[in-house]
């Protein structure tokens, strides 16, 4: 049986990840799986750190979208596949990588979840997350602290240099493409709704094929 795409897309801090875990949970782990578009940064271990930095990690060109869509349509045909993993601190990929095996669901989200037309074609269902810029902004902050190893005052930087402009060059025009637009301290009974039919009624059955 073919799974099902859904993509998620938004401003950096809009919920997106938080969405996605919460439709896992919602659904079950047997059900569905998640993808994060950050993973697919293109790996460029092969200039300097200081090059690396300068990098605008924001522009859609970062993103190795070709291997991404190798891969959706290896998941797209039942077969398992391998997604890289991304160090953040030195923007490099790691030598390890994380198995996705193919579930009724895959839940694909990123910033350009709904931006590249080779990705785009893959989803049965587009959700955009509308996040006001200030929340979407102190989330990112406490993230990019807490978790990728970056200071206040480079964070800031990156922000008002990269992160804001682009968002209203590339991803805020995709809102257009969404099936449902969620602003903040949305109801999550239509979403659910139109995931249910995505999901149909025969889970076990599902599963049992792609055993």
């Amino acid at each position: 049986m073919k799974p099902n795409f859904i993509g998620i897309s938004g401003g950096t801090g809009s919920g997106k990840t938080y969405l996605s875990e919460l439709l896992v949970n919602k659904f079950g782990k047997k059900n569905i799986t998640r993808i994060e578009l950050d993973s697919y940064y293109k790996d460029n271990s092969n200039i300097s750190l200081i090059d690396r930095e300068k990098i605008n990690y924001d522009h859609p060109e970062s993103i190795d979208r070709k291997l991404l869509e190798r891969q959706l349509i290896q998941l797209s045909k039942g077969k398992t596949t391998y997604i890289p993993n991304y160090n953040f601190l030195n923007h490099t990929r790691l030598n390890s990588k994380k198995k996705i095996i193919p579930k009724k669901i895959i839940v694909i989200e990123g910033v350009f979840a709904l931006y590249f037309q080779e990705i785009y074609k893959f989803f049965d269902l587009k959700i955009f997350l509308n996040t006001p810029r200030d929340i979407s902004f102190i989330r990112r902050l406490e993230r990019d602290i807490a978790y990728r190893g970056r200071s206040t005052d480079s964070t800031i930087k990156q922000y008002l240099s990269t992160v804001r402009p682009m968002y209203d060059k590339y991803i805020k025009p995709t809102q257009d493409l969404a099936d449902i637009i969620l602003e903040h301290n949305y109801s999550f009974s239509e979403l659910y709704d139109k995931v249910n039919l995505l999901m149909g009624k025969n889970f076990e059955a599902y599963n049992t094929e792609l055993r």
